[in-house]
């Protein structure tokens, strides 16, 4: 009898044994299911809404451009952005514009707005990335690389980040290699169609732009985008004028702005030292802004070594 109750407890442990063997080998066969789970998290982000002409140019450098099912009026650059629907403006989009576009991520530059649509986004559950507001090279390189980890394209996002360090490299060989050019003075005059002329002030991208390449900005001691008065301009003798061609062209070119009170009496505008840019690469800070600082500073120089002669 002892020896039959010594063979049925063994039998008993034995399949005690196998029972822990298998739930050990269940619970380890579990993670092929989490890396699964974590693998389809990768790729969840597949619609992106992108809010700011910079930031959409900064994800088709990323070679997200299939993932953009909408953009805002300011993204021009690349030609397909164009293309994508759009929500309104950058710093005045609706919530239900963005939202009625489903979503996995809302990628928007830091001035966009107003609050309520992004608590709205937020609300909703979609990702929502606005980086802080602080315009510089550093800030180009740190969101491309912050969205590039988010949309998981961190060598798309190398990449293109080499490209613009190695552009920072030839500027700042070109800056030792010349003389100092910061006594050059310049204005960025901002105008849309019929509307007032407005100055880039301090805190404006135009400031940082024109700080950023060497130069002195004469609108530093205004707050923002200012909109001042004929006298203001009178008052000023900058060396050059920078202007868009987007703005040119919205208030019929450069003679149009020789008309302008204050303005048309400028001696850099009368002698035509108009420095044309394209908008959204040189106000944007999207990947073209070391370049846009090369072309600046180039003619600064150019335009420097003529005037002192």
């Amino acid at each position: 009898m002892i020896k039959h109750g010594l063979i049925g407890l063994l039998k008993i442990a034995s399949i005690l044994l196998i029972s822990l063997v298998l739930v050990i080998r269940c619970s380890t066969e579990k993670q092929p299911h989490d890396e699964e789970s974590s693998e389809k998290s990768e790729k969840s982000i597949e619609r992106v809404v992108s809010l700011g002409g910079a930031m959409t140019e900064i994800l088709y450098g990323l070679g997200a451009g299939d993932n953009i099912v909408g953009t805002d009026f300011s993204s021009l650059y690349p030609k397909e952005a164009q293309q994508t629907p759009k929500v309104g403006i950058w710093r005045s989009v609706t919530p239900e514009s963005v939202l009625g576009l489903n979503p996995d991520l809302v990628a928007a530059m830091p001035d966009t707005g107003p609050d309520a649509t992004l608590e709205k986004i937020k609300e909703s559950g979609v990702n929502l990335y606005k980086p802080s507001a602080d315009y510089s090279v550093e800030w180009t390189l740190k969101t491309i690389a912050e969205l590039g980890e988010i949309l998981f394209k961190e060598e798309e996002a190398s990449v293109l980040k080499s490209k613009i360090e190695s552009d920072l490299a030839t500027f700042k060989t070109m800056q030792e290699s010349k003389e100092n050019i910061a006594e050059v003075t310049t204005l960025f005059i901002y105008m849309k169609g019929g509307k007032a002329l407005i100055v880039g002030g301090n805190g404006t991208t135009a400031h940082s732009m024109i700080k950023q390449s060497g130069l002195r900005n004469l609108a530093s001691n205004q707050k923002e985008w200012a909109n001042v008065g004929p006298e203001y301009y009178l008052a000023q003798r900058p060396d050059f004028l920078i202007v868009s061609e987007q703005g040119l062209a919205s208030i019929g070119g450069i003679e149009s702005l020789k008309k302008s009170p204050g303005i048309g009496q400028m001696k850099a505008l009368q002698e035509n030292r108009v420095y044309v840019v394209d908008e959204l690469a040189f106000l944007g800070y999207g990947p073209r802004v070391v370049e846009e600082q090369i072309k600046l500073y180039t003619y600064a120089d150019s335009l420097s070594q003529i005037l002192n002669h």
